[in-house]
């Protein structure tokens, strides 16, 4: 998953694999409070992006990312993707 959210952020240098791991993981656990377990799935994936994007270095579309995330998340909880 590190590389695949390193290439949707255009991120090519390792300097910040800590930093997106740990975003990664942030995602993947609030998705999992909120009833979604881990999936392969496109849906699941790009809300992993999303919540990176939303949350990695100064972003002023920020706030629009984590709306888009949280639709992409109750979209997974109401269809039953867990």
């Amino acid at each position: 998953m590190l590389e695949t959210v390193k290439l949707a952020l255009r991120i090519k240098s390792d300097a910040f694999n800590n930093e997106l791991l740990a975003l990664i993981n942030a995602a993947k656990d609030d998705l999992l409070r909120s009833g979604v377990e881990e999936l392969n799935t496109d849906l699941y994936n790009l809300a992993v992006i999303t919540f990176c994007r939303a949350n990695f270095g100064d972003n002023e579309k920020s706030k629009q990312l984590l709306e888009l995330y949280d639709k992409q998340k109750s979209m997974m909880i109401i269809t039953g993707e867990d």
